[in-house]
């Protein structure tokens, strides 16, 4: 789980594939852009 401003995100590490699935890569962007890590 991470957490940072108030915003929550939980992630679970793929497997037994080590590739991400694009909802994964979906989530984890979504959650960089909410913490402004990521700007569009």
């Amino acid at each position: 789980m991470s957490m940072k401003n108030n915003v929550v995100a939980t992630f679970h590490r793929p497997h037994p594939a080590k590739e991400a699935k694009p909802y994964q890569i979906k989530d984890a962007r979504l959650f960089l852009t909410q913490i402004g890590i990521i700007y569009e």
